[in-house]
């Protein structure tokens, strides 16, 4: 996986409610995350699309942890490699 945080940014965050869902419990409410609609053409492996069953698909958030890690180390070295050339260039003082 080479550009996790490509992929992450092409994961458009919306603003929401379940409205094909009965009222319950943890599903009431606008909620502020992404549609499991825009995640299966991004990330696929983090969709239940419930087979045939006819049931909503769920996004499952926390098949996106791996993903969001490895987006923060490409951060991580880019603010190093930053940095460092700053330094260099006599910007900033080293640490």
């Amino acid at each position: 996986m080479g550009n996790a945080l490509g992929l992450l940014a092409q994961l458009p965050v919306k603003q929401f409610a379940y409205s094909d869902l009965p009222p319950m419990g943890g599903y009431e409410g606008e909620y502020v995350g992404f549609t499991a609609q825009d995640m299966v053409k991004i990330a696929p492996w983090a969709v239940n699309t419930q087979g045939d069953s006819g049931l909503p698909w769920q996004a499952r958030y926390e098949f996106l942890n791996g993903l969001m890690v490895k987006a923060i180390q490409e951060l991580e070295r880019d603010v190093s490699t930053l940095r460092t050339q700053l330094v260099r260039a006599g910007v900033v003082p080293s640490v």
